[in-house]
């Protein structure tokens, strides 16, 4: 797994999160009233096992996590954009992580 990949495109998610929730915050006060919604999951999993894997590699516990922030902007003529980004971390299996 690519933690640098993965870090990085956390930051760079979180980096427009802001950017985008602190300037139509901005410019919300002016005449083109941009209104915006900014909400989200974090999600803890665990999964334990009462006996163990046919293969001597499969564990008995697993953990992992999921983000799922969510970005809403609407104009004041009804334009609207929503951004729903998903990212989901597994730290036994490496099928389950994805962006």
């Amino acid at each position: 797994m690519d933690w640098l990949l993965i870090r990085r495109s956390l930051c760079c998610i979180l980096g427009v999160a802001l950017g985008t929730v602190f300037q139509s915050n901005a410019v919300g006060d002016t005449s083109s009233e941009i209104e915006y919604e900014f909400f989200g999951s974090l999600t803890l999993e665990g999964r334990s096992f009462a006996k163990p894997g046919l293969y001597p590699d499969q564990e008995r516990n697993a953990i992992g996590f999921s983000f799922e922030p969510q970005f809403y902007l609407e104009n004041a003529d009804g334009g609207s954009f929503s951004f729903v980004p998903f990212f989901r971390y597994d730290a036994d299996d490496d099928e389950r992580t994805h962006f």
